[in-house]
């Protein structure tokens, strides 16, 4: 299978996290390694870069479309959340920028076996890491109704989410749910529900709140980002791409909490003493221009937001 890597917001990553050359760096979520080798590009003569990624098929690639740059660049199979197990990998360099992009690749969503797009009957699983263990399947086979409602609302903000529960779980009572039946299953509620058809698939939503239930990618985010912030020195750069509203917003939220004290609390007879760790580089996110949506339309939901160390 051809890994396909179209990096978003290029320039925008390169200009936001200050790239020069001698620039050490870190991507986080490396792909297959469009933005590494615009950061390696900019970093030339001697800028470092630690790669990681979750998916072992995009170190793969990645470690080959990159090769050019031998020892100023070093792959590791493993998820951005577990950045810090792999600092020994950049000696005693420091760290002038870390970027992680939240997004999928093409290949992702192209690849049947992942199930990562509903547009075809793929195998359930959504996992990143393509491994064992919980997937979309399990999901929508074994969790109760009120459960995937929980889901259906917090990660994917659908205002059906009730209704989809429902239905799901009448029909896995006699089959099991695959990814076409899921889909089908979206379509026909709304349907059932709104006469004036809907501009976004029906299953979108629904996919997204499975997706990050199976990745746990908003406890991912809480984690990772006080981890990036400690491991880059004062006046690094830490740039985060985010693909929708939810996962912006906790972005946002996470990084202000850095920045700026929380609000009084009136219970408490003292305000509590806050010292800010960083700053924030883009009060609002970057967006791609007319220009790169039309070259590439899956930016046109990419926002990038930048925080700097102190």
């Amino acid at each position: 299978m051809k890994y396909i890597h179209v990096p978003v917001l290029v320039h925008e990553v390169l200009q936001g996290l200050d790239i020069k050359a001698h620039s050490n760096v870190i991507d986080a979520t490396v792909g297959g390694g469009g933005h590494a080798r615009a950061i390696l590009e900019q970093s030339s003569p001697d800028g470092f870069l630690l790669g990681l990624d979750w998916d072992e098929i995009a170190v793969d690639v990645a470690r080959k479309n990159l090769a050019e740059f031998g020892k100023r660049v070093v792959m590791k199979n493993d998820s951005y959340v577990n950045v810090d197990n792999h600092i020994s990998e950049v000696g005693d360099r420091p760290i002038h920028a870390i970027l992680a992009d939240l997004g999928l690749s093409s290949a992702q969503l192209d690849d049947k076996s992942r199930g990562f797009s509903f547009l075809s009957d793929s195998k359930l699983s959504m996992r990143f890491d393509n491994q064992e263990g919980l997937d979309a399947k399990d999901i929508v086979n074994t969790y109760s109704e009120k459960e995937l409602v929980r889901i259906f609302k917090e990660y994917g903000e659908e205002s059906l989410a009730r209704n989809i529960a429902k239905e799901i779980c009448k029909v896995r009572n006699t089959d099991e749910i695959t990814g076409s039946m899921l889909s089908d299953i979206c379509k026909r509620t709304y349907a059932m529900k709104f006469k004036k058809k809907s501009t976004t698939h029906p299953a979108t939503r629904v996919w997204q709140a499975l997706r990050i239930e199976v990745n746990q990618e908003f406890e991912n985010i809480k984690n990772f980002i006080p981890k990036a912030l400690e491991l880059l020195e004062p006046g690094g750069r830490l740039g985060i791409i985010t693909f929708h509203s939810l996962e912006d917003a906790l972005v946002k939220k996470i990084f202000r909490s850095f920045v700026q004290a929380p609000p009084p609390d009136l219970n408490s007879p003292l305000p509590e003493e806050f010292t800010p760790i960083a700053r924030l580089i883009t009060r609002k996110s970057i967006k791609p221009t007319e220009e790169e949506v039309r070259e590439n339309p899956r930016a046109r939901s990419a926002q990038l937001r930048i925080i700097e160390k102190i």
